[in-house]
């Protein structure tokens, strides 16, 4: 009953454009129902109303890391639709002068490992690698890794995505891609010339797991 009430006033405040009033009534509620989607998705989307893209992107990856390890699944398609939405309007912000744009370009750490990022922005980096590989001819390899014991009892063996996050990263270049689809599935994708050097990135991975 608290839930659908929560609902019912938030689509009623959308409606009314009172986006603040809105959001914190959300975000008080999340705190009591951590895992109700659509709490989550009306704050969202007070969010992407008030042009607060990147705190939205930041809000949806940290998300459905959060629903990934703890329910084993990640956000609904709605979200994606919603995160689209908050693609295109963030490509419509007015325009910022080169400084700017190269002080944003570099304000994140270079680390020499691999880059960790939601799977959604994956898919995106996935299909613009596709066309350039095709156009340089030049070969990439999508690696999917399993971590389990054969009964998936993560703590029997000792796993938490942090530490297979942090594993993952340091066996892989900077310029090689991964995420996630669950909670114990990293999804590579690297630069390989070879076949045989993919599978030396895989055994690298799986020495370092066991040595650790």
């Amino acid at each position: 009953m608290y839930v659908k009430t929560m609902m019912r006033v938030s689509c009623y405040l959308y409606t009314k454009k009172r986006y603040d009033e809105m959001m914190l009534m959300n975000y008080q509620a999340v705190l009591l129902k951590s895992f109700n989607e659509g709490l989550h998705y009306y704050y969202m989307k007070g969010l992407v109303a008030t042009r607060n893209y990147r705190e939205a992107l930041k809000y949806y990856d940290e998300l459905n890391d959060i629903f990934l390890s703890e329910l084993g699944t990640g956000l609904s398609k709605r979200f994606k639709q919603l995160y689209d939405i908050i693609i295109a309007d963030h490509a419509k912000e007015e325009s910022k002068d080169m400084e700017t744009i190269m002080r944003e370009l570099s304000s994140h750490d270079q680390q020499n490992q691999g880059f960790f990022c939601s799977y959604e922005i994956f898919k995106y980096f996935y299909e613009l690698l596709l066309k350039m590989s095709i156009r340089n001819e030049q070969n990439y390899y999508l690696i999917m890794l399993q971590f389990s014991d054969g009964t998936l009892d993560y703590e029997k063996i000792g796993l938490d995505f942090d530490r297979v996050k942090r594993l993952v990263g340091s066996c892989l270049r900077s310029n090689d891609l991964f995420t996630r689809t669950s909670e114990t599935q990293p999804l590579l994708l690297v630069d390989c010339q070879t076949e045989e050097n993919a599978h030396l990135i895989i055994q690298r991975i799986s020495n370092k797991f066991y040595s650790v």
